[in-house]
């Protein structure tokens, strides 16, 4: 085993969290920062035309890209279905180098909820300097609410080029009753709004291309590519650095503190390897136990069912680099136990990065307020070995019951005059992008439309909750308000593994929140 010199801090994960913290927390010259990455570096000006893409649909493909991905990451969304291949980015910039660029904030009301669950400064208006931080608002950085200097570039596409799927669903939200509203960001939002995205000039912005690249040449920065950590290295109950696999060989990095990033799925790996998880879970695995906490088992993710759409020629979209989405529609379902906005549905004007995909379009309604609780274990101390990951997808009766009348909405809008002038065909989906022999008319009762759901629900690659933020005195509790490890010193979880509740948005923007309200809080 190789030892290397030591730092002030050590940085596991280089993605939408671990790259914010690594360039604000170098602003200050007297920290000597590590930050290690799992996967590949990747140089901003020299990225593939499709990670450049306003369709994501090829970088996300794992049997295309898997340098930039994890095809052998598996999940089981309920026990009607078989394990399938979960998305999340790998190398500088993590998911947002891969994901959809949908640049979707969190309701101030979701950090409320939080903060209500004990995690002391973290409520909406707390956030909110954070939130404001990061990003420019092409369209409305000048609202009290936004920021027009942050190194995320956000911008909403006109409905001018909105796709022909995006225009039908438009049309049908409005004939049903739902408002337009300009600003899907704006704390008082509901109803149709177009999708605002972190990519301008015709490029995607993700943290490496915000945050990381412009501080990489900071003499207090260094940065491992390919190094797989393994778990953290402690001296009692004091984190006193981490191990990890670098070009074969297992090297030793010492720090006066850990900070580990590496996202919902593979932080809690890191901590269980360290003997910091459930004990009877670690004992199973032949892992020693230092701390007993419950990491692992707070797992929480939205879920979504759709159709597919044969477009007939006159609605497919010209090529397939085109924008795939464009637009949400966010509803309330009107269940006493949620708030505002608590579904959304959504459009594809094609479903692929090929002639093919260009053929077909997609519907899909997703629950935005999630019950339904899932759990994260390790198969043992192999740290190249990927985490058993069990959703638990509609498993809450309030779940299953929304998102039915959800489907029911849908199926509405799929049976349309203004869906039937766009698509020859419609079809019950597997997931969003296998489309079934099934036709939403085959699906005569209540029981059918659960039956179908419980086979096909997918996630919408939202993950949160497994190293979850709360009160001492929480026995769900993993790390405090300060994002500290229960019981040891010198170790945090920054990531959206935190997250108490999955808010009611896409999680990337929100995981960029948490990094930035933590990295300000540091910098004090």
């Amino acid at each position: 085993m190789e030892t290397n010199r030591s730092y002030d801090l050590i940085i596991v994960g280089a993605g939408s969290t671990g790259a914010i913290l690594a360039a604000r927390l170098t602003e200050r010259g007297d920290r000597r920062v590590l930050l290690l990455e799992s996967g590949p570096d990747i140089d901003p000006d020299d990225t593939p035309e499709e990670m450049r893409s306003a369709n994501p649909l090829a970088i996300m493909d794992p049997t295309r890209f898997p340098q930039y991905t994890w095809p052998e990451l598996l999940v089981r969304r309920t026990s009607s279905q078989a394990p399938r291949v979960y998305d999340r980015g790998r190398g500088a910039g993590g998911s947002s180098t891969v994901n959809w660029q949908v640049a979707h904030r969190a309701m101030l009301e979701d950090f409320d909820i939080w903060a209500e669950q004990g995690c002391r400064g973290w409520s909406g208006e707390e956030l909110l300097p954070a939130m404001n931080r990061l990003e420019t608002d092409i369209d409305y950085g000048s609202a009290p609410y936004h920021g027009n200097s942050g190194p995320i570039s956000i911008a909403r596409p006109p409905v001018s080029q909105w796709g022909h799927v995006d225009l039908t669903l438009l049309e049908c939200g409005l004939e049903r009753g739902h408002q337009w509203h300009d600003d899907l960001n704006a704390p008082d939002s509901t109803g149709i709004c177009a999708t605002p995205l972190n990519r301008i000039d015709d490029n995607r912005v993700s943290t490496n291309d915000g945050y990381l690249a412009p501080a990489r040449h900071r003499e207090n920065l260094h940065v491992v590519f390919g190094a797989h950590v393994s778990h953290v290295r402690l001296n009692g109950e004091r984190a006193t650095g981490v191990e990890a696999i670098v070009d074969g060989k297992t090297r030793s990095y010492s720090a006066a503190e850990v900070i580990l990033a590496a996202g919902s799925t593979f932080s809690p790996g890191i901590l269980m390897r360290s003997g910091i998880g459930p004990e009877k879970h670690l004992r199973d695995v032949g892992i020693d136990v230092v701390a007993d906490l419950p990491v692992g088992q707070n797992l929480v993710d939205h879920a979504s069912v759709g159709v597919q759409l044969y477009l007939n020629e006159r609605a497919q979209c010209a090529t397939f680099r085109d924008r795939h989405s464009n637009l949400y529609i966010r509803f309330d379902s009107g269940h006493p136990d949620t708030g505002s906005n608590d579904m959304v549905m959504s459009s594809r004007n094609l479903n692929g990065y090929d002639l093919e995909g260009l053929r077909r379009g997609a519907l899909a309604v997703n629950l935005w307020q999630t019950f339904s609780r899932g759990e994260l274990r390790i198969p043992g101390f192999d740290p190249l070995a990927m985490p058993i990951i069990d959703q638990h997808l509609l498993s809450d009766e309030r779940d299953l019951v929304r998102l039915r009348e959800g489907a029911k909405q849908l199926f509405d809008i799929a049976a349309s005059r203004q869906v039937k002038a766009i698509a020859d065909d419609v079809a019950l989906t597997q997931g969003l992008n296998v489309a079934t022999d099934r036709r939403p008319s085959d699906l005569r009762s209540d029981q059918d439309i659960d039956q179908w759901m419980l086979e096909s629900v997918r996630d919408t690659w939202h993950l949160v909750g497994t190293c979850r933020m709360g009160s001492d005195s929480d026995p769900r509790t993993v790390v405090d308000s300060d994002c500290r490890i229960l019981g040891i010193e010198g170790l945090r979880v920054i990531d959206g593994s935190i997250m108490p509740e999955v808010p009611r948005a896409n999680t990337n923007l929100p995981c960029m929140a948490i990094a930035e309200h933590m990295a300000y809080r540091l910098n004090r």
